[in-house]
């Protein structure tokens, strides 16, 4: 896995990269409300972050097709299906062991991208938005809901 994470990050390293993390998907439906991919973009842009290129680390292909369309003018990039309507845990466990580890491997390198990007925009609410923060020290780390800090 190692050797994975560290092919995923080379085309990511010392580069200019906003770190975005969405979550759709079921977590809308029992623990969260939805943000428009606007305020993403509006947070990472009143802080000033001056990114050329942002990894999208979501769970819906429609979220990339949502930031495409927000900045035109970015390169966007992402592990994640762009069929994929979101992540619904029923469903996730009942697909067969090689695909969920499949869609296992990719959260790993999507938050190990994360942690790695110059920004990260995402949810404290959120258990990835919150590990991501918490291996990035806060730095250059902002969230949509929530303040949260570990300790």
């Amino acid at each position: 896995m190692q050797n994975e994470l560290d092919a995923a990050i080379l085309p990511y390293q010392n580069k200019d990269i906003l770190g975005i993390h969405v979550r759709r998907g079921d977590k809308l439906i029992r623990e969260a409300g939805m943000f428009p991919v606007q305020e993403y973009v509006e947070k990472a842009q009143s802080a000033s972050f001056g990114f050329s290129e942002v990894f999208v680390a979501s769970d819906s292909g429609q979220t990339l097709k949502e930031f495409q369309e927000a900045l035109p003018n970015i390169k966007h990039s992402t592990f994640c299906n762009l069929n994929s309507a979101g992540h619904n845990q029923k469903t996730f466990n009942n697909r067969d062991l090689d695909t969920r580890i499949a869609e296992t491997n990719n959260i790993i390198k999507d938050i190990y991208i994360l942690k790695a990007s110059r920004y990260f925009v995402g949810t404290f609410s959120s258990n990835v938005g919150r590990l991501v923060h918490t291996l990035r020290n806060g730095k250059n780390s902002l969230s949509l809901d929530e303040d949260w800090y570990p300790g």
